[in-house]
């Protein structure tokens, strides 16, 4: 299953997940895309048949189930994936996204496709690289081991309550 999201910012569908629509049409592949706009469950072009479009699917209900996430880098959803060990495609274009790719690519937990508006043809061969090395998985459920063992929230936010007023 791969997931593709542009998260809740940058949220024209040609920019990221036209192209990954494309790229995926003809795998052997689900296609979960989600817009990251309420009620917008349709796309302005065809979605293919393994395909799938929502406005929204919680992180924490899909991504235990995704072999590969395509994202445009936010901060939000690369930290989900990689908490939850899936390995990333990162097409960062914008403010913070290409620096967050570029860490994605150096940690090994993913690839960098250096923009924010990919054809096909980089999506394609992206996605098929992370599915057939494994590596790239390994590397993301270390982060997931890591990010697990720095307590999450809870630990956050007790270390906050601990800051003198």
């Amino acid at each position: 299953m791969v997931h593709v999201t542009q998260g809740t910012q940058n949220v024209d569908p040609d920019d990221l997940i036209r192209p990954t629509l494309e790229a995926l049409a003809a795998m052997d592949v689900l296609v979960i895309a989600t817009t990251g706009l309420r009620d917008r469950t349709e796309l302005p072009f065809a979605v293919p048949a393994n395909a799938r479009v929502s406005d929204f699917v919680p992180h924490s209900e899909l991504l235990p189930h995704v072999d590969v996430m395509v994202t445009n880098g936010g901060w939000g959803g690369t930290l989900a994936a990689l908490s939850h060990g899936v390995p990333l495609v990162v097409a960062g274009g914008d403010l913070d996204k290409p620096e967050v790719a570029a860490r994605v690519a150096w940690s090994g937990a993913g690839v960098n496709l250096k923009t924010g508006r990919p054809n096909a043809q980089r999506v394609r061969a992206a996605v098929e690289r992370v599915l057939r090395d494994p590596s790239f998985g390994t590397s993301a459920r270390t982060i997931a081991d890591e990010l697990a063992a720095c307590g999450g929230v809870g630990r956050a936010l007790d270390l906050i309550e601990q800051l003198p007023a």
